[in-house]
């Protein structure tokens, strides 16, 4: 009997080693970009340090088919994030960046060339433009790399990777990550899901983000309330900010990215049932409730990723009630976290 419980429970063990090892195996591929595409700017930053290079501009990757310029999309701000974390160099923003691209009528993505790239590099007074190209080989994905001078022109830097087409990969070609152009005619596309193409002006968006915001709080929806949740690749980047002068930190929450991100949706739905219950004590006349006043300010500013500290004031015409919040803007994305209600005075 004690023999055949051995075997049981060894037999358990064997089978969680197992699911463990397939677990980490798909760990692994989806990590293999990310380690790549670090290996890479560790490689380019060293080189354009040498160079003197400071301020640069970092194109979209281009393509061939939609899945290659939301891939080079993806790619383009995975580069983005890994420079910034460097904290060597002044990277121009995606806005600025994207409003010369329009006005140079070049947001077509095949037609920027290197002697475009040069054209926009001396237009925003950048000392070098990253650009690179995608391609398909098999079941391999070629990415090719490199820095050019905008001043000169010369090839500062230059490199070619591949990695799996793995379904993680596939996933990232079928996602549109991209913002509309910033200068589409204000009855066209919007650059994000609360923002009129204007560059620096943050007011009508934070209002927007509030009315939205309110709107799930009056209506008591957790579903309408995930529009604002971080995706996992989303989380991630932010663990990556958030950690940035922490190298040990930032690798053991990103090998855990798994679990962090369940802790982290766990958390953000209890903070929007914690407001609801809270509120619900105040006898608020619903119908009745608008926002009198929205004050805002940047608390931190990650380069190309503003993090906003919101107060939010409403009214049903009786009582008042106190919102705050914290938006970051990702990938035209707005993510709201530190929901909290303020006691009345």
């Amino acid at each position: 009997m004690s023999l055949k419980y051995i075997a049981y429970i060894s037999l358990i063990l064997l089978q969680c080693c197992v699911y463990q090892g397939g677990s980490n195996q798909s760990s692994s591929n989806n990590d293999e970009l990310h380690i790549k595409i670090e290996l890479l700017v560790d490689s380019m930053s060293e080189k354009l340090s040498v160079k003197s290079i400071k301020k640069i501009a970092i194109m979209d990757y281009t393509g061939l088919s939609q899945g290659d310029i939301n891939f080079g999309a993806y790619l383009s701000d995975e580069i983005t994030l890994q420079l910034f974390l460097k904290e060597q160099f002044q990277i121009i923003e995606r806005d600025q960046l994207d409003y010369i691209i329009n006005e140079q009528k070049l947001n077509n993505s095949g037609l920027i060339d290197d002697q475009s790239a040069i054209n926009i590099g001396k237009i925003l007074s950048v000392d070098a433009v990253i650009l690179g190209n995608i391609s398909t080989l098999n079941n391999d994905i070629l990415i090719n790399t490199k820095a050019i001078s905008a001043e000169t022109g010369e090839i500062l830097f230059i490199d070619n990777l591949s990695i799996e087409n793995n379904k993680e990969v596939q996933q990232i070609y079928v996602t549109n990550i991209k913002p509309p152009n910033l200068n589409k005619s204000p009855r066209g596309p919007k650059v994000d899901q609360f923002d009129k193409p204007k560059l620096k002006n943050h007011d009508q968006a934070i209002q927007k983000v509030s009315k939205s915001l309110l709107s799930c709080i009056k209506k008591k929806d957790l579903k309408c309330f995930s529009q604002f949740m971080a995706s996992k690749d989303q989380f991630r980047k932010t663990l990556l900010i958030k950690y940035r002068n922490d190298k040990k930190d930032r690798r053991e929450k990103i090998k855990n990215l798994n679990l962090e991100y369940r802790l982290y949706k766990k958390n953000y739905n209890k903070s929007f049932n914690d407001l609801i219950k809270r509120l619900a004590s105040r006898d608020i006349d619903w119908k009745k409730l608008k926002i009198k006043k929205v004050d805002y300010k940047i608390v931190k500013n990650y380069d190309q990723k503003k993090l906003f500290r919101v107060d939010m004031i409403a009214h049903d015409n009786n009582k008042r009630i106190h919102i705050g919040f914290n938006a970051f803007k990702m990938n035209g994305n707005w993510i709201i976290s530190k929901l909290d209600v303020k006691r009345n005075k």
